[in-house]
């Protein structure tokens, strides 16, 4: 539900030790470019006039960042990118919430 849809990724991907298996899950719009944070790598950044869809590699997981406003970031461009821990939703291999 909601669009663009909420980002899964493996924990791992974003905190390495972490236990194998979760998956986290994030929507777009809490996550926000930031000053420090995790490292990503643009691929792309699509205005939709209130917002813009910015999409990110991180750790070889693509993750989409709804920013307000029209955010100029072209492809290859890196940012670091940041969120609320009560933000990210736990998820257990069998897709349970953990």
């Amino acid at each position: 539900i909601g669009t663009p849809a909420m980002n899964l990724f493996p924990l791992e991907s974003i905190k390495p030790g972490s236990a194998a298996g979760l998956t986290a899950g994030i929507r777009p719009e809490h996550i926000r470019i930031a000053a420090d944070g995790v490292l990503a790598t643009v691929t792309s950044a699509e205005y939709h006039g209130a917002d813009t869809i910015v999409t990110a590699q991180v750790n070889g997981s693509s993750l989409l960042v709804r920013a307000p406003g029209q955010v100029d970031l072209a492809a290859g461009s890196q940012v670091r990118l940041g969120w609320e821990p009560a933000a990210v939703h736990i998820f257990a291999s069998d897709g349970r919430r953990s």
